[in-house]
């Protein structure tokens, strides 16, 4: 017995959601990089992780992009201090 469950509700396999991560680290950096000041980039993360929460539920891949994203804007600003 096969039920049609809809696609957003079926989880990611592994692969998809290092995938995904991925996608969205690359796009976080790429934006930090080009950011004016540290709160441009502070609201490039918080941005991009809501983004990402509406399209993987996951908790725990949540916290780890925002984690990920607070240490790609760290190492930029506080480079340039």
């Amino acid at each position: 017995m096969e039920e049609n469950i809809p696609a957003h509700i079926v989880p990611l396999e592994a692969r998809q959601q290092t995938e995904m991560i991925g996608l969205y680290c690359d796009r976080i950096e790429k934006a930090v990089q080009q950011s004016a000041t540290y709160q441009d980039a502070v609201q490039i993360v918080e941005s991009e992780c809501k983004a990402f929460s509406q399209e993987c539920k996951s908790e725990i891949l949540q916290k780890t992009l925002r984690r990920i994203a607070q240490d790609i804007v760290r190492k930029k600003w506080t480079s340039e201090r």
